[in-house]
């Protein structure tokens, strides 16, 4: 999870979701088909009103600690004192240099240890304890500076679970080896559901590709195991008042861990989308495409640059909503549903038929550490 650690306050922040349609008002949730898979596990969205992020609830050594889940960063990096005595490897190695855009950098262990999560296991997998956190020198003022706890290392949370196609010196994604009662290797092709009127989700399991147009994704080592890709690389445009004519497409980053959406764009007239003001994400290569409406004095950043690999666009939390995002690890693919299929009810939360989904309603107190490659 990279932090780019801009502080910033948003209030009443209500992003409104149409399918193509191009003004968007107040309407009951849109209908939403099922999306097959065999398993799940749930997250909860802690402090959906005012900063919303996917908590999973974990299990090591019979204690349960509560993760970010982050398709932006690769690895389980959990607070050390959290772990019980005996339930990790002793006495690890030491772990590399693992940092933020933040400047929160990370010291700790690499044990081996054995992840339940859900009802589901990761067999015996890397993890890193993190014993202590700093800045670094570019960014002495960060989150962690003068002892402070960082809100994902103790400060509000356990730690986070990096579940991207990335790669990660001495880790590995934990769902490449998650595997039901049977044995049987469920999280090689997930995909995350968030149903933001509970506000709840979950990340499903086994999820075949049909009903979905896959993006590849370009390789970083497709020999390794498990394969290793670039999930910054996805060409994504954003359409909307401030954006040069046509759009602005490049490097965008489909990120869990990230609040909202955060786009580089080139020649941009204006920081933020004002209340009131359409904007459309796409994904052409998979002709996806979900128009948004920031209303009640919320906003969405515009910053007036090139993105890169290196500093794509942030498609947060809120472009998970009602539309199953789907990840395959193992083939180097993201898939986007197809205009016939949408996102899979959360039980006892269907979606009314209608042509909108309200995706986050609320006020957005955004601290927000938009989230970039960690720095290494």
């Amino acid at each position: 999870m990279d932090i780019r650690a801009v502080h910033m306050k948003r209030s009443l922040l209500t992003l409104l979701l149409c399918a193509g349609a191009a003004a968007v008002g107040a309407a009951p949730a849109q209908a939403m088909a099922s999306t097959s898979s065999t398993g799940s596990f749930p997250f909860q969205v802690w402090d959906a009103a005012n900063y919303p992020r996917a908590i999973v609830p974990i299990t090591i050594g019979g204690s349960t600690l509560n993760v970010l889940l982050d398709t932006g960063s690769t690895g389980l990096r959990v607070v050390a004192d959290k772990v019980p005595a005996g339930a990790a490897s002793s006495p690890g190695i030491t772990a590399p240099p693992y940092g933020f855009g933040s400047g929160v950098q990370l010291t700790g262990t690499i044990n081996t240890a054995t992840v339940q999560i859900g009802d589901y296991s990761t067999g015996a997998i890397p993890v890193e304890l993190v014993t202590g956190t700093s800045c670094s020198a570019a960014k002495p003022n960060c989150e962690a500076a003068n002892g402070a706890k960082p809100q994902e290392f103790g400060g509000q949370f356990d730690g986070i679970m990096g579940v991207a196609m990335s790669g990660a010196t001495d880790m590995v994604n934990p769902l490449w080896n998650l595997q039901d009662a049977g044995s049987n290797l469920v999280g090689r092709q997930f995909a995350v559901h968030y149903d933001p009127t509970q506000p709840t989700g979950s990340v499903l399991l086994n999820v075949p590709a049909d009903g979905y147009t896959t993006v590849q994704l370009p390789s970083q080592n497709s020999t390794a195991t498990p394969p290793t890709w670039n999930p910054r690389a996805i060409q994504a445009c954003i359409a909307t008042q401030g954006v040069p004519a046509g759009g602005s497409c490049g490097d965008t980053l489909f990120d869990t861990g990230t609040p909202t959406f955060d786009f580089q764009v080139p020649g941009a007239t204006q920081t933020t989308v004002p209340a009131g003001q359409p904007l459309t994400l796409s994904v052409p290569a998979a002709g996806w495409s979900r128009t948004y409406t920031v209303t009640s004095g919320g906003r969405a950043e515009l910053a007036n640059a090139a993105p890169s690999t290196g500093n794509p666009s942030l498609a947060g939390l809120p472009a998970f909503a009602g539309t199953d995002i789907r990840f395959d690890l193992a083939n180097g693919t993201i898939g986007f549903p197809n205009a016939d299929v949408t996102a899979a009810p959360v039980a006892n939360a269907p979606f009314a038929a209608a042509t909108t989904a309200t995706l986050l309603a609320g006020r957005f107190a955004l601290r927000r550490r938009s989230r970039r490659a960690p720095a290494r």
